[in-house]
Parts: C-alpha cells; sequence; structure tokens
C-alpha cells in the first residue's frame, strides 16, 4: 500500500499522534510518504501526485483538513481525517475513532461527505472562493477564530470562548446570501 500523510505540525497540542498512528498503520512492503504543511508546502503542493497513493491521511485541525480536502476534491483516492488539532470537529462529526483509525484506512472504508464553497467580491471585485467542510463564517465568527488563534494550541477550545467575551459589542454587517435559487438581505453580526 501507497500512504500519503499530510501533517500540520502547528495544529494542536497533540500533533505527535500521527507518528504512533503511522507506527500502527505501516506494514512491509508499504510505502508511506509524510508531508509536513506550514512555511514551505501549501496544500495544493502537497496534493499535486495525490492520485499516485492508494490511501490518504490528513492530519490537523478543521482548517488544515478543510483546505486540504478542498485541494483534494474529486480525487477519488480513500482518505483518513485524523485528528490533529485544537477541537477536531469534523472528526468527530464523521464518526472516526482515534483507536480504529489505522485499521479503517488500511481497509480503505471510507464515508462520503459533502463539502460547501463560498464565493465573495475582494475589495477589487475579484471573484474568490473557499471550500469548506464544517462551517465557514464572516463578520463576528471569523474574528473569534483570528483572536483564539494566538492561544488555542495552550489552552486548546477555551480560547474561543475567551475570544467571543473579549468583543462585548461586536460589529453588524450587511449580508447579501444567494442560496438554492435565492437571494435574502440580512443585517447581523455574522453569517
Amino acid at each position: 500500500m501507497r500512504c500519503l500523510i499530510i501533517h500540520n505540525p502547528a495544529s494542536g497540542p497533540s500533533s505527535d499522534e500521527i507518528f504512533a498512528f503511522t507506527h500502527a498503520l505501516a506494514q512491509g512492503g508499504d510505502e508511506v510518504v509524510m508531508r509536513f504543511i506550514g512555511d514551505g508546502m501549501e496544500p495544493e503542493d502537497a496534493v499535486a501526485d495525490v492520485r499516485e497513493f492508494d490511501r490518504v491521511v490528513v492530519s490537523g485541525g478543521d482548517g488544515t483538513v478543510s483546505n486540504v480536502l478542498d485541494q483534494m476534491r474529486g480525487c477519488g483516492v480513500p482518505t483518513l481525517v485524523f485528528p490533529s488539532g485544537t477541537a477536531c470537529l469534523f472528526f468527530n462529526n464523521i464518526g472516526n475513532a482515534p483507536e480504529a483509525a489505522a485499521k479503517a484506512c488500511r481497509a480503505g472504508r471510507t464515508v462520503k461527505v459533502d463539502m460547501g464553497e463560498l464565493f465573495w467580491l475582494d475589495e477589487n471585485g475579484n471573484e474568490k472562493r473557499h471550500g469548506f467542510i464544517i462551517i465557514a463564517g464572516s463578520g463576528f465568527d471569523a474574528e473569534i477564530m483570528m483572536k483564539a488563534a494566538p492561544t488555542k494550541n495552550d489552552i486548546g477550545e477555551i480560547a474561543y470562548f475567551l475570544s467571543a467575551l473579549a468583543t462585548p459589542n461586536p460589529t453588524v454587517a450587511h449580508f447579501t446570501i444567494e442560496h438554492d435559487g435565492i437571494v435574502e438581505e440580512l443585517d447581523g453580526i455574522c453569517c
């Protein structure tokens, strides 16, 4: 089996567990390639040859997983999400269990999941796109995530709560949302 492991070493407090997982996964005759995303390797670089592998393991938090899976969309290679982030909501939502992850990966046991796409116009009128797996937030939600980033590896999920408390008066924004052929105009603190 040829397995590509894409790991974000900056994700979460448990990022070293991927090495124990790799040890449990690998058997004689296997080829396991590890790529570490971050400075010098972006998700699109890490998955450039993804179709040459029998399995892919994406190790990181929800942001890492979302970005890598977005780059892999449509590749058809069985992929395991390994929880190495702070909250790992996607991992928990799809029902993976850490103790069975290596066995499921080797067997190629998969679950189909949907991804969303968000399109917007930047300040210059250029269309931008971002794929996501759980949630895409703007406004207050995005502000919470940015403020929590410096401390989430040290204090875990509580960083998000403290970040929200640090902004008692979030900015109200106007949103134009198009979904399922319907356009809605709404005011709110986040979308």
